[in-house]
């Protein structure tokens, strides 16, 4: 197996994942040795460019649409491609929300890995079931989602706090480890995995050569739409305290702004920035 039995037994058998860390940090080589593992499921990938689908063994299946067979897994690599947070509410996406709440009655296990959690919708981040955390960059943990900052600066600390062989470099023994936040468990665990049996350099680059023209205009569209939702933000009243409750979703929270939480104030936000 290439992912430690400790780390199958704490991640949830269904819903959703999202697993984050610096560029070359080992996220996409988890992501695949789960996939791998965890067969005899179904194992799809969602996202993955059509003209690299050879790097992909045979007992992976390379989905096109958000039709994700029941029971099975679905990994979503470089996620900020498929899921600009700015196109959320497209037809596609809101079916992707949809999806992401359902999952547990589906029995699909939704696996997305990116690089910054800012690119994916907050909705989406704050219905996870767990977040897998490879070793994050230092601008990762100091531009990231301010909620996930705490955890990011705490995870950063433990992977350079590791004690590899003598004969193992430190960067080599990180991209072997994972820190898990769940539910049920929250740390290190150390030689988390091993690439899969079918790992190769070009499936950890298996974006490069892709055309970047749509990616690029999107990217620009997505950090112009954060900044003005965040002058919104600070423009909106904002209320702290203990069981506050939101005027949209009526879920209980700690803070508020125009008297709604987080993530519904965010889709308010969105929604009126379209409209103008």
């Amino acid at each position: 197996m290439s992912v430690s039995r400790k780390v199958l037994e704490v991640l949830p058998p269904r819903g959703l994942i999202v697993m984050l860390g610096a560029p070359g940090a080992g996220k996409s080589a988890l992501g695949y040795a789960l996939l791998e593992d965890l067969q005899p499921r179904q194992s799809c990938v969602y996202g993955f460019p059509l003209e690299k689908a050879p790097l992909l063994p045979d007992s992976i299946k390379l989905l096109t649409s958000l039709d994700f067979p029941e029971e099975s897994i679905v990994l979503c690599d470089e996620a900020y491609i498929s899921f600009y947070a700015r196109q959320f509410m497209s037809e596609r996406n809101k079916v992707m929300d949809t999806l992401s709440g359902l999952a547990r009655q589906k029995g699909i296990l939704l696996i997305y890995i990116t690089q910054s959690t800012r690119k994916l919708d907050v909705g989406l981040v704050a219905g996870a079931e767990a977040l897998l955390i490879k070793r994050p960059s230092l601008l990762q943990m100091k531009l990231d989602r301010g909620e996930l900052r705490g955890t990011l600066v705490a995870a950063r600390s433990l992977f350079f706090e590791l004690h590899p062989p003598p004969d193992v470099k430190l960067k080599t023994y990180q991209q072997r480890c994972t820190y898990i936040l769940s539910d049920d468990f929250e740390g290190m665990i150390e030689l988390s995995n091993t690439p899969p049996s079918f790992w190769s350099e070009g499936l950890s680059r298996a974006f490069q050569g892709v055309p970047l023209a749509q990616r690029v205009d999107a990217e620009e569209s997505q950090l112009s739409n954060e900044e003005q939702v965040e002058q919104l933000r600070q423009q909106a009243h904002i209320e702290h305290g203990e069981n506050l409750k939101c005027a949209i979703c009526e879920q209980s929270c700690s803070l508020l702004l125009n008297g709604t939480c987080d993530i519904c104030f965010q889709r308010w936000a969105l929604s009126a920035l379209r409209k103008v």
